[in-house]
């Protein structure tokens, strides 16, 4: 009877103890994680320092993605991330992305930040990311694409600095190296256009002209010392005097300049304004929110992050680090003024309609399909 009773008390011992550990996992804190799809320099937390403030519990994943196609790619394989950084960077993209249902609606009262975005980002959102009345993309950093060059070594070798987009096949840059991006979402567009073409064309080419865009693009593969889709890559290579031209962001020129290479960024002096007919692709960047969000429990720490990058702190960082524009108006009143002048971000709309402006000057998804599969041959021809 005693030794019954032991084992009874025991085993109820032992219920108690197990019971007590289940109790005790499921009563712990939870770790979430918000997946980020982000550009290469963007996982930096200095662009999202206040969603950590706020949510200190959080791990933030950031997924680094060489382009738009990239991503595409992934959404229609079915991944899903949490925030994405190239939900909307063009209408092609974002109806491409509202088409697979791969987005959440955007609710706007989440984002405190939104009450001091420039108006013309506004108006922006208005005209190009709201669909059957909801939005699906908001505005955050804007830019250019241009050629980025060592001053030194093309003087060196007595060659002009370029002001113009056919430096690529230009076979006299050969001997100091350029290198080609390989990112037809990126520079598809504005290298067609450099070859005498109009936007009209671009968005309804001729099978001739597509024929002649992908043998240049040939030549410009063919040419090239280094073919990068990490605009660090392309970084190093100037660096090291492995290539003298290639085609950058004003984030990684900026990251030269600090590191005192003589590196000149077309459109911008000291260096020259593209020729005639030619100009750098201007661009706006924004974050959406992934399809699933609601279901994983991470909506309403998407509309933290998206808010944390709207911060005019994360705007002024962006601006003097990075050389980039902040849709936050306040952004620029704790920028260095002497980047903000030589940039030219006091007027975003006078800036950004200069230039080709890729999220309006995309083509359909079947002409830009056409687009993809030439640049595809003519990499793969070069070969």
């Amino acid at each position: 009877m005693k030794r019954k009773t032991l084992i009874s008390a025991i085993i109820i011992a032992a219920i108690i103890i197990v019971g007590g550990v289940i109790y005790f996992w499921l009563s712990m804190p939870k770790t979430i994680e918000l997946i980020v799809w982000e550009w290469s320099g963007y996982e930096v937390e200095e662009v999202w320092f206040p969603f950590k403030e706020k949510n200190p519990n959080v791990k933030v994943s950031h997924v680094l993605l060489a382009d738009n196609d990239a991503a595409m790619a992934r959404i229609a394989a079915g991944d899903r991330p949490d925030i994405t950084h190239f939900g909307g960077d063009s209408k092609l993209y974002l109806d491409r992305h509202i088409a697979l249902d791969a987005l959440e609606p955007i609710n706007l009262s989440l984002i405190p930040n939104w009450e001091n975005v420039h108006p013309y980002f506004k108006n922006y959102v208005t005209e190009f990311s709201t669909h059957d009345g909801n939005v699906y993309w908001i505005p955050t950093d804007w830019g250019t694409t241009s050629i980025v060059y060592r001053r030194d070594l093309l003087q060196a070798a007595g060659l002009p600095e370029p002001d113009s987009w056919s430096v690529f096949w230009d076979s006299s840059y050969a001997e100091v190296g350029t290198a080609m991006y390989d990112s037809p979402s990126e520079i598809g567009g504005i290298t067609f256009l450099a070859l005498n073409y109009t936007l009209e064309d671009f968005h309804n080419p001729t099978d001739e002209q597509l024929e002649t865009w992908k043998n240049t693009l040939q030549m410009a593969f063919e040419q090239a010392a280094v073919i990068y889709d990490d605009q660090y890559e392309l970084l190093a290579a100037l660096e090291t005097g492995e290539v003298a031209v290639g085609s950058l962001w004003e984030e990684p020129w900026a990251v030269g300049l600090a590191d005192e290479y003589d590196l000149g960024y077309v459109s911008i002096p000291p260096a020259p304004d593209f020729r005639e007919g030619e100009n750098t692709v201007t661009w706006v960047s924004g974050l959406s929110i992934g399809k699933g969000a609601k279901d994983r429990g991470t909506y309403e720490l998407a509309h933290d992050y998206i808010n944390a990058w709207l911060d005019p702190r994360v705007g002024s960082y962006v601006i003097d680090n990075y050389y980039y524009g902040s849709t936050n108006e306040k952004a620029i009143e704790t920028a260095d003024p002497d980047v903000v002048e030589m940039l030219g971000l006091t007027d975003p709309e006078e800036k950004l309609e200069k230039g080709v402006l890729y999220s309006y000057n995309m083509p359909d998804p079947a002409t830009w399909d056409k687009y993809f599969e030439a640049w595809t041959a003519a990499k793969a021809a070069a070969a």
